[in-house]
């Protein structure tokens, strides 16, 4: 097994931005936040959800930013409603 450092992958996740593309995107877009994320901070959820066209954004009270593990029931009651919207249009 082989031990990797994670600074470069934080340093690559620093660097990549999407923002000048994410308008032209066409598919729904659900955007998930906690409201205590120190890792990506609240305002870059809603900065998300503004540039994709149609997004939801649903912001976890007291969650902060992993939600799959801390907020798990909160997490699939936003998702699961959503996803069922979706598969109701294909």
């Amino acid at each position: 097994m082989t031990i990797v450092s994670s600074g470069p992958v934080a340093r690559a996740l620093q660097s990549f931005d999407s923002r000048s593309w994410l308008p032209t995107l066409g598919c729904p877009a659900l955007v998930v936040a906690g409201e205590h994320d120190t890792v990506t901070p609240l305002r870059h959820a809603h900065e998300l959800a503004a540039l994709l066209p149609g997004a939801k954004l649903h912001t976890l009270p007291y969650a902060g930013h992993w939600l799959v593990a801390t907020h798990t029931p909160e997490l699939l009651a936003i998702v699961e409603p959503w996803l069922a919207t979706q598969e109701a249009r294909a």
